[in-house]
């Protein structure tokens, strides 16, 4: 599966079905909606209650999650794949909170000069006059290995 998209698209699937699984819950794929949802790719309604949250997915084939930007309050969840062709895919699942503590974590050891905005590392400078920013964090499996296959921490997931 080379193209980028496609990929994404099949993960945010892969989640998506687990989710359904899990919970029982209905799960929209935001992205079907409005295509490149901001932030966030996945709804999950719990339709006896009305309650709702938000699941982003960042998906993988290579070695590392480049330049993932995270999410921004505690109504959301990020589910990293790992997916390979010749493999199962493995799934790390974060909360709001998880998230910002992994990024506290990795920040002093390969993003110095960042400080932590909307959910994401962040670097700001200038350069000519002209201010330049970058935003995304490189993420290796090792990063978040705690979270591995913890689906529990989606609400109503088992």
């Amino acid at each position: 599966m080379d193209d980028k998209i496609n990929l994404g698209r099949f993960c945010e699937e892969l989640v998506r079905k687990e989710i359904i699984k899990r919970a029982k819950y209905d799960v929209v794929n935001l992205n079907d909606i409005r295509n490149n949802y901001p932030v966030v790719d996945l709804k999950v309604t719990n339709l006896k209650t009305n309650i709702s949250y938000e699941v982003s997915v960042k998906a993988k084939i290579g070695n590392t999650w480049p330049a993932v930007k995270g999410i921004r309050n505690a109504n959301q969840f990020i589910v990293f794949v790992d997916y390979s062709e010749n493999k199962k895919p493995s799934f790390y699942i974060l909360s709001y909170l998880e998230w910002i503590n992994t990024l506290k974590n990795i920040k002093p050891q390969r993003d110095k000069g960042s400080k932590i905005i909307n959910g994401a590392l962040e670097w700001n400078w200038g350069e000519d006059g002209v201010p330049k920013k970058f935003r995304g964090s490189r993420l290796c499996p090792e990063d978040i290995i705690q979270f591995k296959s913890c689906w529990k921490i989606l609400p109503g997931c088992k």
